[in-house]
């Protein structure tokens, strides 16, 4: 994330005049309160943004207002680049931008799939800087993983990568079966007002078309929680959830797609791990 041209909002201007008087740790907490959002913040949404606009001559890309701007971006998407602008912009001092980072990155929800976040570890992504890419793995709390559909149970088992954040707290699976006008980056992240059952109440599957509601946190099973950490996600330093819509369908939608795809395929591949470990000389199956 470049720094971007300064808001012609005097009064952001006076708030980071009188905040650069105050002491880092003060700096800090303010901004981090001013900053937080339970409204995921979709780096890949910004990214694939910032490459449309890379993409223009020059000269129609310097051209382009701030309001153009965030006319392009999703109206629950604007308040992260109002943000990012509070504590990145130019004009903002080298100190107000150290600690609004660190505030920024720390406090918001960030929405990061696991492609993109393949680029992150790996520096293919161009359009974050460098220090900007190890802020992100160094301070992001709250981790949402979108999996798409199409061999979701595999998607489930390829998650260890997310233990690429150091000081994570809770990462959020969202199976991307949601309907299409309650996407999670839409609305207020929440808790769900019930659990996902422990066993399907149902005879026979659910209706192919996911039930329709508000995107909600779930607390994990802990039979997901423990075939996860089996195939290689530190779930012990972590919370886990899953993202689904609030409502009684939806959790017996999950909870049969669960048992019946995603826990028999992650059986398997926990058992093959043992094998691969010990094939490099790494933790090996314990004795029988």
């Amino acid at each position: 994330m470049a720094s971007t041209a300064s808001s012609t909002d005097v009064g952001r201007d006076a708030l980071l005049t009188t905040l650069s008087d105050l002491p880092n740790e003060v700096l800090t907490k303010i901004l981090a309160r001013t900053v937080a959002s339970k409204v995921p913040f979709h780096l890949d949404g910004f990214i694939q943004l910032g490459k449309v606009y890379q993409k223009l001559p020059s000269q129609m890309f310097k051209g382009l207002s701030l309001a153009v701007f965030l006319r392009a971006l999703p109206s629950s998407q604007k308040e992260h680049y109002l943000d990012w602008l509070l504590v990145n912009g130019t004009g903002t001092s080298r100190r107000v931008r150290a600690c609004g980072k660190l505030a920024f990155f720390s406090e918001k929800i960030f929405m990061i799939s696991p492609r993109l976040l393949k680029t992150l570890q790996d520096g293919s992504c161009r359009n974050i800087s460098a220090p900007d890419k190890a802020a992100v793995l160094s301070h992001v709390q709250h981790v949402v993983a979108p999996l798409p559909t199409a061999d979701l149970a595999c998607r489930f088992s390829r998650l260890s990568p997310y233990n690429a954040f150091t000081r994570i707290r809770v990462l959020s699976i969202e199976p991307q079966f949601l309907d299409g006008c309650n996407r999670v980056y839409c609305q207020a992240l929440e808790t769900a007002s019930a659990p996902i059952p422990l066993q399907p109440l149902l005879e026979d599957e659910p209706d192919s078309t996911f039930p329709k509601g508000i995107p909600k946190r779930h607390s994990a099973p802990q039979e997901l929680l423990s075939l996860l950490e089996d195939v290689g996600l530190q779930v012990g330093r972590m919370e886990v959830d899953l993202i689904l819509c609030d409502t009684e369908d939806s959790r017996q939608w999950a909870i049969v797609e669960l048992s019946s795809r995603i826990y028999p395929y992650l059986q398997i591949i926990g058992m093959l791990m043992p094998k691969t470990r010990s094939a490099h000389g790494q933790k090996s199956p314990a004795p029988v």
